[in-house]
């Protein structure tokens, strides 16, 4: 098992920046735990919401709302970064700003899904994220 290269460093890049993080993903709690122990991701994020903690799956919006509802930050100041189109089309679905990433999609699926900006790698995302931000 292995991260997406300067994913790590993004993150605790990410933490300093901003007040709030969320981690929303369709994974299950005994794979999130596979993934702390090998990476320590848990403690950058405030809240993080699991496929197993939701009635309705992405692409529906409820894993993003759930997310945002317990950060206490409304969607309209969100973005999300998305590997996947359905990822995408449920963050967009609840009101998010999204940036995908190409990591198993191609950047026109993505986009098609409803992405505002695509990006190769987080060196790309890190400079898109001004961009993207709604208090830019």
């Amino acid at each position: 098992m292995t991260t997406v290269p300067g994913a790590l460093d993004f993150i605790a890049k990410a933490r300093e920046s901003f007040p709030h993080m969320a981690l929303v993903s369709s994974a299950t709690e005994p794979d999130l735990m596979v993934s702390e122990k090998r990476f320590g991701l848990l403690k950058w994020f405030d809240v993080i919401q699991l496929g197993e903690d939701t009635l309705h799956h992405k692409p529906h919006p409820e894993p993003y709302l759930k997310a945002l509802c317990k950060l206490g930050v409304p969607a309209s100041r969100a973005v999300v970064i998305e590997d996947s189109p359905n990822g995408i089309r449920s963050a967009c679905a609840a009101g998010c700003k999204v940036i995908g990433i190409t990591t198993g999609f191609t950047a026109a699926e993505l986009m098609e899904a409803g992405a505002e900006v695509v990006a190769t790698d987080f060196r790309e995302i890190a400079k898109l994220i001004n961009q993207v931000h709604p208090d830019n």
